[in-house]
């Protein structure tokens, strides 16, 4: 079982490597995409959570630490996220946060780092829609 799981693990991390041209060492953090961008891509929507932790992150009203385990929660329990973050607008991609919590990783506390791995644990939230194509099964909510 333990094998399975740094196999899983070893798995996400290549992929998310493979699917990003990240340089080797951590750069300068880059923005979301802002105003008209992002209005295109949630078809003039509001804001999902992540865009919500993101927008704070960047103005300075979260930190690192904090930034991160929303962001975890965001994904994988929205309803353990304060109230300030909570949305009912479903994102399409996740792909940012998830390559910015890769980056910060290291530089995470032992305690953030438990506090997200242990969101992890308990599941993606509401993974219950699926799609399969002749390679992958996807997973993912409504």
């Amino acid at each position: 079982m333990r094998s399975r799981r740094i196999d899983f693990g070893a798995a996400i991390v290549l992929a998310v490597a493979a699917c990003t041209d990240l340089p080797n060492e951590p750069s300068a953090r880059t923005a979301p995409p802002a105003g008209a961008a992002r209005a295109a891509l949630q078809g003039g929507n509001g804001k999902t959570s992540l865009e919500l932790v993101e927008d704070d992150y960047a103005g300075g009203a979260l930190d690192k630490q904090n930034a991160n385990i929303y962001r975890e929660a965001a994904l994988s329990n929205p309803s353990k996220l304060p109230a300030k973050y909570r949305s009912t607008v479903i994102g399409k991609d996740a792909t940012y946060s998830l390559v910015q919590m890769a980056r910060d990783w290291s530089s995470l506390s032992k305690s953030t780092q438990d506090q997200i791995l242990d969101l992890r644990a308990k599941g993606l939230g509401d993974l219950s829609q699926t799609v399969e194509t002749p390679h992958f099964v996807l997973h993912g909510r409504r």
